[in-house]
């Protein structure tokens, strides 16, 4: 069988910088620099499988016209965003010899881990003046600037979110207030019954502000659980991981809720100041 892959000569270090995990045989050594040896990924492995012929350590595999015996074969390892090789599909030999498989004339890339605390940024200018040449241009890629970058655009998304949600929760809230306002005016009748009975001022305000808190705190929840359904569809129609944090899921109903509280408060009070008297002569 064949199948696409990315191709890495790197020398054996690379293992140990990058961390790959081995499923099968042994990951490769510098004495066998030109042997025609090779590592490759999970996924690559699984592609050049046939059912009654999978690929195991001493398999051969052809690269271009040469051949290479597999001795290992990575454990699965998932894309990273700052990881530009993915290893999954990747067939790993050394740099001996790799000119009759790779075209170029030298190395075009380099992996470099830091030590806890060292100012990668100085290191990166530090690198960029050694290996800079008129004929080479060289680009570095700081995995703490751009996760700075990443954190920087994702807190410009969260203020954007947050001010849309806050323009939402005021159009609903002018929208429950106008509610609320025609129920009063509906129930005048009944507003005056409750004071002609006995229910003072500050019942008929808490009758009102429990209702319109009800009726946000129902919206509120009923929007989170279609919120939270239409995310899971997205999600897994894309192939996406779905996770949600529980506290979002009370966080708009709880919203809600305070903006029914907030924003019932005026039609409660003007349903308090009613005249009972005036109310049920009028009806």
């Amino acid at each position: 069988r064949s199948a696409d892959a990315d191709t890495i000569a790197a020398p054996p270090e690379l293992a140990r910088t990058a961390a790959l995990p081995l499923a099968q045989g042994r990951h490769l050594v510098a004495a066998e620099s030109c042997a025609g040896s090779a590592v490759i990924g999970d996924g690559l492995a699984q592609a050049l499988s046939a059912p009654a012929a999978p690929v195991v350590p001493g398999s051969m595999l052809l690269l271009g016209d040469y051949g290479f015996t597999i001795v290992g074969i990575l454990a699965p390892i998932a894309p990273e965003t700052l990881d530009p090789v993915r290893y999954d599909t990747a067939v790993l030999t050394l740099p001996g010899c790799a000119r009759r498989i790779i075209p170029g004339d030298g190395p075009n890339g380099a992996l470099i881990s830091l030590r806890p605390g060292a100012d990668a940024r100085s290191v990166a200018e530090r690198l960029t003046a050694a290996l800079a040449s008129p004929g080479t241009s060289v680009t570095i890629l700081d995995a703490q600037s751009i996760l700075a970058t990443m954190q920087a655009q994702k807190a410009v998304h969260s203020r954007l979110l947050t001010a849309i949600g806050a323009v939402s929760l005021l159009v609903g809230g002018i929208g429950v207030m106008n509610v609320m306002l025609m129920s009063v005016m509906e129930r005048q009748r009944e507003i005056g019954l409750r004071a002609a009975t006995g229910a003072t001022p500050d019942d008929i305000v808490a009758l009102f502000l429990v209702e319109a808190g009800l009726l946000t705190l129902v919206g509120g929840a009923a929007g989170s659980a279609l919120g939270a359904a239409v995310s899971f569809a997205i999600a897994a129609g894309s192939g996406w991981d779905f996770h949600i944090a529980p506290w979002t899921l009370a966080l708009g109903p709880a919203s809600a809720g305070a903006m029914g509280l907030v924003f019932g408060l005026y039609p409660a009070l003007s349903a308090s100041r009613l005249d009972p008297i005036t109310v049920l002569r009028a009806d």
